[in-house]
């Protein structure tokens, strides 16, 4: 029997940026609990480029998606232990 896949996490960072908040932490919390193989859902108003490389240090790989006026959603992926030891 096939393992099943965690749950994602979902955030929505859009108000926070809207209030003028930084939410970097918020994002960062979330990230550190996800587990190897989970996903990390984050919609934004832009596509938070920057992120992309803090969040691969923790071992995620990314995709994102335009949504057109309601903004990006991006998933972060946390690779396993294997994929990140190259393994097939």
């Amino acid at each position: 029997m096939a393992d099943s896949l965690p749950p994602d996490t979902l955030l929505d960072v859009r108000p926070d940026l809207a209030r003028g908040e930084e939410p970097l932490s918020k994002i960062l919390t979330a990230a550190r609990g996800i587990e190897p193989g989970g996903r990390l859902v984050v919609r934004a108003p832009f596509v938070p480029v920057p992120l992309f490389g803090v969040l691969a240090k923790l071992g995620f790989e990314n995709e994102t998606e335009n949504l057109g006026p309601e903004g990006f959603r991006i998933t972060f992926r946390r690779r396993t232990a294997a994929e990140a030891a190259g393994e097939p």
